[in-house]
């Protein structure tokens, strides 16, 4: 009964496959470069993009694909519990019903989930599919709306995390503990990701020292609006002062660039 539903989840995992191979390709051409420069008035330093390589135009083309095969998904599996439910005939407001609120997800719900029995709405209702309760199926919903308006899913770089790991071992005082932590790496996602990046922009600032350091910083894909994360604690000293974890089990395809 569900074949379709199938068919499109398994062709959006073959796509992400080829997504996977296209990202990997992208990133070894070494697409992002910055560079650190001391300021000596303001003692501090800067770090800012010296270049920038945009996407190329296939990895716009997978990912809107990608997207419209999963909302498509979620839209067959909603008309066959319309079916299952003892529905007849072709309704054409029958979607899997998702909100930009919950209020906006209420309003909406009884007419996409007409003919459908209460067991099946009370699963949809327990996913909280809306913004505030299940971010990636509103992100997912909103990124394919986007994507049936243009020709072609707008995709810019952003900065995923910094190791300051490695950059606080570099800033420790000579003899410390902490100066003969080698191989100490630990990445953490700020809370601005400054997307879209381009030439110029700046990725990091130490306002502690006017000697530039060995900095690695992870870039990445994204589509959509500039995004700032949930965060956890403060990093006295930077202008991206918020900073979580970048954790190891994070999925995601990204690339690291030492400066």
């Amino acid at each position: 009964m569900f074949r379709l539903t199938r068919m499109k989840l398994d062709r959006a995992k073959q796509r992400m496959k080829e997504l996977e191979e296209a990202l990997q390709s992208f990133y070894a051409t070494n697409p992002f470069k910055f560079s650190g420069k001391a300021d000596l008035q303001a003692g501090k330093v800067v770090y800012t993009m010296d270049s920038v390589k945009d996407a190329p135009d296939e990895v716009s083309l997978i990912a809107g694909e990608i997207i419209q095969n999963l909302r498509s998904a979620l839209d067959h599996l909603a008309y066959q519990l319309f079916l299952r439910g003892g529905g007849t005939g072709a309704r054409k407001n029958i979607y899997f019903p998702i909100g930009g609120s919950k209020t906006s997800y209420e309003n909406k719900k009884s007419s996409r989930t007409y003919g459908m029995t209460q067991q099946a709405v009370a699963a949809i209702d327990a996913l909280k599919p809306y913004k505030g309760g299940n971010d990636v199926l509103w992100q997912l919903h909103e990124l394919n709306n986007v994507d049936k308006h243009r020709l072609i899913l707008t995709v810019g770089s952003a900065v995923r995390s910094t190791d300051l790991g490695d950059y606080f071992v570099q800033c420790a005082p000579p003899g410390s503990l902490l100066s003969e932590a080698t191989g100490l790496s630990a990445f953490f996602m700020a809370g601005d990701n400054d997307y879209p990046l381009k030439v110029g922009t700046v990725v990091f600032t130490d306002q502690t020292t006017t000697d530039v350091k060995k900095l690695t910083i992870r870039f990445e894909l994204r589509s959509g609006r500039r995004h700032s994360r949930p965060v956890r604690k403060a990093w006295p000293g930077t202008t991206a002062d918020r900073f979580e974890p970048d954790c190891p089990w994070r999925n995601g395809i990204f690339a690291d660039r030492v400066e």
